[in-house]
């Protein structure tokens, strides 16, 4: 406030001609900045990429652990990724990749990406033992949408669910309107490692976008990565809170239109939450509705926190 009103001055001082309204601004900016506003905090990674906007790599034990709904619990198959497109513009995702690791066998000169294109049935277990692979088809994500990817190992997702061969053909209602996928893993140790893994995001061109780590994971990230981020430990789903770079235990949360906490929600996001900032200060929800529950940034909230269920799409 002290160096606008210093710089107010000097201008009123020089005489400047200033339009109406906030000095120094356009109708144009003011504009931009009202929908800037509108539209919230930005996206921690830059467009045309998506976001991992939840992931469960611990299934839960018993019947409380079938995430995809189809009547039985697996400890491979109940396995998802949640990607959220947090821009203004669609997201083309033929050839982007999910996977925990990027090495492989290259002794053929192929890259993953090819190597896992011209697979037989492509299947995901290829390269190392026990690596989870899925690159996705033809495939485009409106704004606002969110799409799912279970492992699906031995599993029948119920609804639309597409492949790595075809997209869906509608969004599926059994997971809040999302657009739900399968990788159609065959093997059992095709999956998240429990105790600590790394979960990439890789372009078409599989550059790495996005890096997800926890517990001890047996490789690290290389040096270069756009967003790094660490999740905590969970009896469920790590749950990213709105669109900073904050996840929390899905049992530590809830949806503001369900009384009990939940141990996942595949195809809901809340892209609107903002935690509290570290002055300690409390922030507002963009569209003023309601004050967040704290959450320090960086770190991951030690309250039960309540958001927004929103849907799979707008």
């Amino acid at each position: 406030m002290k160096l606008f009103g210093v710089m107010a001055a000097a201008m009123l001082m020089s005489g400047a001609a200033q339009p109406a309204g906030k000095p120094g601004s356009s109708p144009e900016k003011s504009k931009a900045a009202a929908t800037a506003r509108a539209r919230g905090p930005a996206a921690p990674i830059a467009f045309p990429h998506p976001l991992i906007t939840e992931v469960l790599y611990a299934v839960p034990t018993g019947d409380e652990g079938d995430a995809n709904q189809d009547g039985q619990r697996s400890a491979t198959g109940d396995e998802f990724v949640e990607l959220y497109n947090p821009h203004d513009k669609p997201i083309q995702l033929r050839g982007y990749t999910i996977c925990d690791s990027l090495a492989s066998d290259n002794s053929d000169g192929a890259t993953p990406g090819d190597r896992e294109r011209s697979r037989d049935g492509g299947k995901a277990s290829h390269g190392t033992a026990g690596a989870l692979r899925f690159v996705f088809p033809e495939f485009e994500l409106k704004p606002g949408e969110i799409v799912v990817v279970f492992n699906g190992y031995k599993q029948h997702v119920p609804g639309e669910c597409g492949t790595r061969s075809r997209a869906p053909n509608a969004k599926n209602e059994k997971f809040n309107g999302a657009w739900v996928f399968t990788m159609e893993v065959d093997s059992q140790f095709a999956a998240l490692a429990n105790k600590g893994d790394c979960l990439y995001l890789l372009d078409p061109s599989q550059a790495v976008l996005h890096a997800i780590t926890w517990g001890k994971p047996g490789e690290l990230p290389p040096n270069g990565v756009p967003l790094v981020e660490k999740l905590p430990e969970c009896k469920g789903s790590a749950q990213r809170l709105g669109l900073s770079s904050i996840f929390a235990a899905h049992e530590d949360m809830r949806w503001s239109d369900h009384g009990d906490a939940e141990l996942f929600s595949p195809g809901v996001f809340d892209p609107s939450f903002v935690p509290i900032d570290r002055s300690g200060s409390e922030k507002k929800r963009p569209d003023g509705t309601g004050k967040d529950e704290p959450a320090p940034t960086g770190s991951t909230p030690k309250k039960q926190i309540t958001l927004k269920r929103t849907g799979g799409g707008r």
